[in-house]
């Protein structure tokens, strides 16, 4: 059998596709329309709609695509097969997308999805409900839950669970040592351990994958490949199973398990991993996810600089601890940690993360907060927040309001967007002074300007203006039309027409005197 050892990332001569624009986890998308013959080897129809997918994959995850495909009295002529039990082509896109290690539940298809999965003995699609359901995503309350339950009388087990509000869920570990030909077509071997795996899939998850089975390259007509990237097979298996959807992730495979992600593109997977070092499953310290970040230029992870080990004393004065210096200038991180419970009197509650903090503090620079915490609910001592995209914002937004300076690149749009919906008028104003300063590396005077229109940042859309001398270059800041924009930067754009056209009015400036030059008439 043909065989290739790959020592490098890129295959011998393969171009690097291009690096995709990095996805907001929230925006995770999988397609599975493309009726590419070499990238599908099934039509599911539900509802007319057809999905194009991969019986191997299918059958990996769902004993009952197993049975449909792969029985002894399967017709294998067969291709395309018209599904009865999905009630909608949405709740079955958001099962397939949810057996792709894809983020895609939600209150309105988590009942649709944990139906397939149980109708159709697909563990890890149950695991990924019951853990939707047992997280501060899900909004529904412990009634609805209960009810859903009950009326999903394929899994009555559950009713007892949620009646209770938890999940006992079971991880299931997947294997890729299965020989049988139907079910793989190529294999890719790591430390001398062979993987039998499907093309379609890994290519639908990774670019790398993508280029080498269906760019033209040799790879696309070998069974057999060697894989040098991976330092180890269980590093690869845990990567193929993270593209499955299982959740396997680790401290002491993470790293590993990111480093191919970013290597070979797979930003699924990648989003995972971040989501893992963010999350309260890791017990790496701030520092040791920051110098990762650094080692495999992962900006996600680099909300805000390396936190120092030192821990300044908590004040009673106003209830946070002081700003001390390192010794490299640099202040402390501040810590909400509740280790005090004198100096807070409410606990937020972002992505399972506990935030403990002051009502009134919060209450004298937000009206977000002085009516959720005074008005809508007084009563309550604890608030689980849905804006922030994860925790290390919320820390970022409170380090700023208690005056610590923490914005960079790679925080600043979040930030706004945060102070915006809470109306937090000292974060934005930071922020503007931010962006007005070192914050302006890297970024056009047009994107400058379209960041302060969209967040109302006068300052600063003065501050790009006075940098532009032609109408030319004005034209190629400002958008196409001005007709929507706010009255303050439709003043702007005006003042500044006019110092332009008044520029260009004005003469030449006179000639010095020379002794051998006649005076000009109007010297």
């Amino acid at each position: 059998m043909e065989k290739e050892k790959r020592t490098h990332r890129i295959p011998t001569g393969m171009s690097v596709p291009p690096t995709p624009k990095r996805i907001k986890m929230e925006e995770e998308k999988m397609d599975f329309e493309d009726p590419d013959e070499q990238r599908h080897d099934c039509v599911l129809v539900v509802k007319e709609k057809k999905f194009y997918c991969v019986k191997a994959t299918l059958a990996k995850h769902a004993s009952f695509f197993d049975k449909l495909f792969f029985a002894k009295n399967a017709n294998k002529k067969t291709k395309e097969y018209k599904l009865v039990d999905p009630e909608t082509p949405e709740g079955f896109q958001a099962f397939l997308e949810v057996i792709h290690g894809v983020k895609s539940l939600k209150d309105e298809n988590i009942k649709e999805v944990l139906s397939l999965a149980s109708l159709w003995t697909a563990g890890v699609a149950k695991n990924r409900c019951l853990e939707f359901l047992s997280s501060d995503q899900c909004q529904m309350d412990l009634k609805a839950k209960f009810q859903m339950a009950c009326e999903l009388k394929h899994i009555e087990a559950m009713a007892t669970q949620a009646k209770k509000g938890k999940f006992v869920i079971e991880e299931i570990r997947m294997k890729f040592d299965d020989p049988d030909p139907r079910k793989h077509d190529v294999v890719l071997v790591v430390d001398g351990q062979k993987f039998y795996c499907s093309k379609a899939t890994l290519a639908k998850h990774t670019h790398y994958f993508n280029a080498m089975f269906f760019a033209g390259y040799v790879e696309n007509t070998m069974r057999e490949i060697d894989l040098g990237d991976p330092s180890s097979a269980d590093e690869f298996q845990i990567f193929l199973e993270t593209v499955h959807g299982v959740k396997c992730l680790t401290d002491e495979n993470v790293q590993g398990v990111l480093r191919l992600s970013v290597t070979w593109l797979a930003d699924i997977v990648r989003n995972r991993c971040i989501e893992f070092l963010m999350g309260p499953g890791t017990k790496k310290t701030r520092k040791e996810t920051f110098d990762m970040s650094i080692e495999l230029n992962v900006p996600q992870l680099m909300m805000s600089d390396p936190p120092t080990t030192a821990a300044p004393p908590p004040n009673p004065k106003n209830g946070f601890k002081p700003l001390e210096l390192d010794d490299n200038g640099r202040q402390h991180r501040m810590e909400f940690d509740g280790t005090d419970p004198n100096l807070y009197d409410v606990v937020l509650v972002v992505q399972g993360r506990k935030f403990h903090v002051s009502k009134a503090h919060l209450a004298s620079h937000s009206d977000y907060f002085k009516s959720l915490f005074f008005v809508e609910a007084p009563e309550k001592t604890e608030h689980t927040l849905i804006e922030p995209i994860n925790g290390t914002e919320l820390q970022v937004f409170l380090e700023i309001l208690h005056g610590i300076k923490r914005i960079t690149e790679y925080n600043v749009d979040p930030l706004l967007r945060l102070a915006r919906c809470w109306r937090v008028r000292v974060v934005m104003d930071r922020c503007e002074e931010y962006m007005m300063g070192e914050g302006r590396d890297g970024r056009s005077s047009k994107d400058l300007f379209a960041l302060a229109v969209e967040f109302k940042l006068v300052r600063l859309a003065k501050k790009v203006l006075s940098s532009l001398t032609t109408n030319f270059e004005l034209n190629s800041v400002i958008p196409e039309s001005i007709a929507d924009l706010d009255q303050d930067f439709k003043s702007l754009i005006f003042q500044k027409t006019l110092e332009i056209e008044e520029a260009h009015k004005r003469p030449p400036p006179p000639l010095p005197y020379h002794p051998f030059r006649l005076p000009r008439l109007d010297d």
